[in-house]
């Protein structure tokens, strides 16, 4: 593990960022279910993720992803709606990424929707969709 990288997610990045976007409990939001992480490289890669819901953390670990292959991560948190931030450092870098979950895109059809984070898929680096949780029969939601 990468202390450096681990201390910019545990630490100072996220402390000082927190302040910035705390949010209110509410009605408003997605229904997050599980996450994916998704390695199109030929290399694998160690992606630092912290999950905030509605400004409270509810997810943070190291995962390590096989050269192409994906990792499923199940939901520990509700899937009720809320409003998330995604934070995450993919390996060779030590810089902090935000995604923020907080509306859905038209075309999904469900409720429920997966956050899948690829670690290379565009020329900008790395990259977080939302996705219908019905695309994938190992995601699930936690309701």
């Amino acid at each position: 593990m990468d202390v450096s990288r681990r201390h910019i997610l545990a630490g100072l990045g996220i402390a000082s960022l927190g302040g910035c976007l705390e949010r209110f409990t509410s009605n408003s939001g997605i229904q997050l279910g599980s996450l994916r992480v998704a390695n199109t490289a030929d290399k694998p890669h160690t992606v630092d993720l912290v999950l905030e819901r509605d400004g409270s953390r509810v997810y943070n670990e190291l995962v390590e992803v096989d050269p192409d292959n994906h990792v499923w991560i199940d939901p520990t948190w509700s899937s009720e709606p809320a409003e998330y931030d995604l934070y995450y450092t993919v390996s060779g870098s030590d810089e902090v990424s935000i995604a923020e979950l907080t509306d859905a895109p038209d075309d999904i059809d469900g409720e429920c929707v997966v956050a899948d984070l690829w670690t290379v898929m565009s020329p900008s680096g790395p990259d977080v969709l939302l996705k219908d949780i019905g695309r994938y029969e190992e995601a699930t939601c936690n309701f």
